[in-house]
């Protein structure tokens, strides 16, 4: 009896594995056939086409930037870099390597015509962690294709109390981060 179920068990595997065979071969062919009848994809970068197609969607994804200060304020360089992630539905997170303010910042984003707007909240804090006021900034941002863009904005410093302490013009030139 033992016997019996041991040869009935590899007679089933072996069936089993006869079938997930022809069902691989199966999906194989399916897969060349479907792929016959589907236009090629663009490579990245294909240019304004690409960004065309992927309509309001375009600016999603990651983004490494360089930003250029018009007129740095003091303590500040002429230039910094920053990762900029846009998600899906609107909302976006960056970070810098700007000193004296490494600070990850939160905000909003939406397609107007053929820009972007952008809007970054960052709260700043004093040598001691305390609460010091925010920065708010606000850029708009046109397509170069599919994995650059440029762009063009201003951040505005607050003091704790609301009151506008300084604005600062910039200039961006981002590359999308690509595995």
């Amino acid at each position: 009896m033992f016997a019996k179920s041991i040869c009935l068990a590899v007679v089933v595997a072996g069936a089993l594995a006869i079938s997930a065979q022809a069902n691989n071969d199966l999906s194989r062919e399916l897969t060349k056939e479907t792929a016959k009848h589907v236009a090629p994809q663009e490579p990245q970068g294909a240019g304004l086409l690409n960004v065309l197609q992927r309509g309001s969607n375009a600016l999603e994804g990651t983004w490494v930037v360089t930003v250029n200060l018009a007129a740095p304020p003091p303590g500040f360089g002429p230039s910094f870099t920053a990762l900029e992630t846009y998600s899906h539905g609107g909302g976006m997170v960056t970070s810098n390597n700007l000193t004296p303010v490494p600070r990850p910042g939160q905000g909003a984003w939406e397609k107007r015509g053929n820009q972007f707007a952008v809007v970054i909240q960052f709260f700043l804090f004093d040598q001691n962690g305390a609460p010091a006021g925010s920065v708010r900034v606000t850029h708009n941002i046109t397509l170069k294709g599919n994995d650059e863009y440029t762009g063009a904005g201003e951040a505005k410093f607050f003091a704790l109390n609301g009151s506008l302490l300084t604005t600062v013009a910039f200039t961006t030139e981002g590359r999308r981060l690509t595995p």
